[in-house]
């Protein structure tokens, strides 16, 4: 390289400063370098004298200048010098900025890496030099086109960089401003270009010249214009992921603030409860607690989804807010399931019609679009899952291996019942690192996961929550005589048969999906580049539902989260045929099996329906329709009656839980229970033993001995036969009178009065 051609390029604006000096000094090293043979002074409109400085150098041969009559930006002048010489038969191009902070004496270092490399990036010690906000600016661009250009770089900002004639085609910036650096660094990236990097002096002479703060925000607003632009397959990704963010949208979209839909009934109980009442009273100034009026009930959930619902519930200011919390989280769910798929296949259209359908298989599941609507932890364990496979499927990093150090205690700051997938994540990744032979990962992954046990530690004892813990006692919980009716259903729900998910009765896969899933296990048993991640997959089933085999209760819920690894294990199957086949063909088998999913009643989820009408029932629903939220509108209901009432204190019994009550009320009455077996009560600890209630007959009666006023009600007392008896017990034990009817009869009041 040293015997061919080289130019320098030196983009100057207002420069009459430090320009003298640095021309000096760039002349005296340059004079030691035979093989620079020109330097190219780009005057970018300068309105100082810097035009008048370098007008005192056009006599030297070495020396070319170009004047902008207006300043076009930096990306503008180095565009320029390169036009002005690349037909002059330069094998090379430096670039250099004229302000004097890039010191000429790393010339030859520059030259020397151009031998072996097209392309030479100087980099700058980000040390105290730097002032802060550029330092900052920096590390934030560093993380961006790490993680989404692929590119690690040290310093994304440093001008000074050298670049070899052939390469320059593939490096057609299109920043006129001081984007150019940064945009050079994306093309670089995302063509996947190799280059070199070498330290320069840190000089900082001017802190209020260079890149300004509404510089800064212009060149990271042109960074997702970079992203897609230089990578055409990250449009068809991004169009992937939006068409199936509308799918998606479309089958989950709820007005929860409306009474259209039953997000404001809270369900299910009790469970929603102990999520939504911690971040409830914390926002109101009550604590992270189960406080109920002077009353506590011990906490039994870990406390991560209240800590996520805290936000929303702040924001918003209303309990159904939980629904934008739960739709956050299944859209991140989908973006790394995404990520995942994409991994499988390349970037050619045919391999993103394979992920767009893959990624309808999962939207379109009847219990994943409708998660968000209901209080459940579901929702984030879900996200967990696929989170913890978009680790194990990506390369071992410093950053991943410390998220990967907490993700499995985090499984168990969501549900106790994730226990197994926090276990078996660790074990897998834990093999994966020890994979790699690299120290440095192990000690990142193990300093995680020390960190987060012991705050999980700490959590445990001082909250005390496994004292006492229902599900927690193994007699009564957990048992090998469940195993063997439980292997039955969950193995019945994986082969699209019967299911059951709280109250729900549709299957947990479509037959046709479950065919599809099993054929992806034979695939890859037989692909070598499969096995790996089948071995992940059929890990996570084995620890999930063989440690939920033993547990007394029977739910599909309990291994929905499941449900994106067996969309992968479908990729898997397809992986091969999008290879092989033609796109015509490939086109084709899904058409028909698209069709199948939606058209062939014994393929959709719901009995005796195809895919295509719930879908249509779906939407009609979520945009036309109404469910009425009848509990929410009961106790609206209770508020209007009530709010007219003076005098006596008032007092309501019911049988919808008292922390549901508590969020809708408008504080004009008492809750009071109608049966001492309903949640929340009857638990040690409960609140029958809090407010002293040993029969609801007799507390009743005291309380209108006291002057009091009561009323009942009936509404959600069909939950369970018991209630209704209990109800109709108590009208015999007092005098009642019906005061009001209310939702179809299912929410009228009663008086009670003693006989």
């Amino acid at each position: 390289m040293s015997q061919q051609k080289i130019s320098i390029i030196v983009p100057v604006y207002n420069e009459e400063k430090y320009l003298l000096q640095f021309i000096k000094a760039l002349l005296t090293k340059v004079k030691n370098i035979p093989s620079i043979k020109k330097i190219v002074f780009i005057d970018d409109g300068s309105q100082d004298s810097t035009g008048k400085i370098l007008s005192a150098f056009k006599k030297n041969p070495l020396i070319k200048i170009i004047k902008h009559q207006k300043n076009q930006g930096k990306g503008a002048a180095l565009r320029s010098g390169v036009n002005a010489v690349k037909d002059k038969n330069f094998d090379a191009f430096i670039f250099i900025d004229g302000d004097n902070q890039h010191d000429p004496i790393h010339l030859p270092d520059f030259i020397d890496s151009l031998k072996n490399n097209q392309i030479v990036f100087g980099y700058r010690k980000l040390g105290k030099k730097i002032p802060f906000i550029r330092k900052l600016g920096n590390n934030i661009a560093r993380f961006i086109f790490r993680n989404f250009f692929h590119i690690h770089r040290k310093d994304l900002l440093c001008g000074y960089m050298a670049f070899r004639k052939e390469i320059l085609p593939q490096l057609q910036w299109r920043s006129d401003d001081y984007g150019v650096e940064t945009e050079l660094s994306a093309i670089v990236g995302l063509k996947k270009l190799p280059f070199k990097e070498i330290k320069v002096n840190t000089i900082y002479l001017d802190t209020k010249k260079g890149v300004n703060l509404f510089d800064a925000s212009l060149i990271f607003s042109k960074i997702p214009y970079w992203y897609l632009r230089y990578d055409r397959s990250k449009i068809y990704f991004l169009f992937s992921f939006i068409s199936i963010l509308v799918i998606y949208f479309l089958l989950s979209f709820k007005a929860p603030f409306s009474t259209r839909t039953l997000i404001p009934n809270l369900e299910p109980y009790p469970d929603s409860l102990y999520y939504a009442t911690p971040a409830w009273n914390f926002i109101h100034g009550k604590g992270f607690n189960m406080l109920f009026g002077t009353y506590f009930v011990k906490q039994v959930v870990p406390p991560l989804y209240s800590l996520l619902l805290l936000p929303f519930f702040a924001v918003f200011r209303d309990v159904r807010s939980f629904y934008f919390a739960n739709l956050l989280l299944m859209f991140g769910s989908i973006f790394f399931l995404t990520l995942i798929i994409k991994k499988l296949f390349g970037n050619k259209i045919t391999d993103f019609i394979a992920l767009i359908f893959l990624l309808f298989l999962f939207v379109s599941n009847f219990y994943i679009y409708m998660l968000p609507a209901y209080l459940l932890a579901e929702n984030i364990t879900i996200f967990f899952v696929i989170f913890s496979f978009y680790l194990l499927s990506s390369d071992v990093t410093k950053t991943k291996s410390l998220l990967s150090g907490g993700i499995g205690i985090l499984f168990w700051f969501v549900k106790f019942s994730n226990l197994p997938l926090g276990f078996i994540f660790y074990f897998l990744y834990l093999l994966k690192i020890l994979s790699k032979n690299n120290r440095k990962y192990f000690v990142y992954f193990f300093s995680s996961l020390i960190t987060f046990g012991s705050i999980f530690l700490v959590y445990a004892l001082t909250s005390q929550i496994f004292a006492g813990h229902k599900n927690l006692q193994s007699n009564a919980s957990f048992s090998i005589k469940y195993f063997q009716p439980n292997v039955k259903f969950y193995l019945e729900n994986l082969l699209g048969k019967n299911a059951r998910f709280l109250w729900f009765e549709e299957k947990m896969l479509s037959p046709l999906v479950s065919l599809l899933a099993i054929s992806g296990v034979i695939t890859g048993l037989f692909s070598k580049k499969s096995r790996l991640l089948l071995f992940y997959i059929l890990s996570f089933f084995f620890a999930l539902i063989g440690f939920m085999c033993f547990f007394y209760s029977q739910d599909t819920r309990f291994i929905i989260a499941l449900y994106p690894l067996i969309i992968i294990l479908i990729g898997i199957f397809f992986q091969p045929l999008v290879k092989k086949f033609s796109p015509i063909f490939l086109v084709s088998f899904l058409i028909v099996i698209l069709i199948g999913l939606l058209f062939v009643k014994g393929f959709n989820q719901r009995k005796d329906e195809r895919m295509i009408m719930t879908f249509k029932k779906q939407v009609g629903l979520n945009f036309k329709y109404r469910e009425d939220p009848w509990y929410y509108m009961a106790i609206q209901d209770f508020n209007n009656f009530f709010a007219n009432e003076d005098g006596k204190k008032i007092y309501l019994g019911t049988f919808l839980p008292p922390f549901l009550v508590n969020f809708y009320t408008n504080g004009y009455y008492h809750y009071l229970p109608l049966t001492l077996g309903q949640d929340f009560f009857p638990e040690k600890d409960g609140l029958a033993e809090k407010m002293k209630v040993k029969s609801i007959q007799e507390y009743y009666r005291q309380l209108l001995l006291d002057g009091n006023k009561i009323y009942i009600t009936n509404i959600y007392s069909n939950n369970l036969r018991q209630w209704r008896e209990d109800f109709d017990l108590l009208l015999t034990q007092f005098n009642y009178k019906l005061v009001r009817r209310g939702c179809l009869e299912t929410c009228n009041l009663f008086e009670l009065t003693l006989k």
